[in-house]
Order: C-alpha cells, then sequence, then structure tokens
C-alpha cells in the first residue's frame, strides 16, 4: 500500500484508501467436485468475464492499452 495518494489524486479524495492499494486479487473458492464437474470451463470462463470491468477499469486507469 502506498503511504499518500497516488500522483495526481488529492489526498482527501473520497477513495483514497483504495487508490493507495498496489495490488487487487479476486478469487473464486472451487473444489474438486466444481473443478471436475461437466462445464467446469465454461463456468471457469463466466467467472473470469466477470473481472473484465474491473481490469479495463485498472488498465486505463494507467494509461495501458486495453
Amino acid at each position: 500500500m502506498l503511504k499518500k495518494a497516488p500522483q495526481g489524486f488529492p489526498a482527501d479524495h473520497e477513495l483514497v484508501e483504495d487508490l493507495k492499494l498496489k495490488s487487487f486479487t479476486a478469487f473464486r473458492a472451487l473444489d474438486e467436485k466444481k473443478v471436475c464437474a461437466r462445464g467446469f470451463v465454461e463456468s471457469f470462463a463466466a467467472d473470469l468475464a466477470t473481472t473484465k470491468p474491473f481490469m479495463k477499469f485498472l488498465c486505463e486507469a494507467l494509461e495501458f492499452d486495453w
């Protein structure tokens, strides 16, 4: 976590604590039954797709190509 707001953001920004984070994690609880079930790949791909808006936001915020 950064000690202060990133460059370009005011120290009193309403989301400053989130802006100071340096990494993010998304997870989905899985067990052997789910992983070995029919349709797991499609289900897992759908779960991953739910992170797309957040990943797009992060890329744009860091001025990376999306």
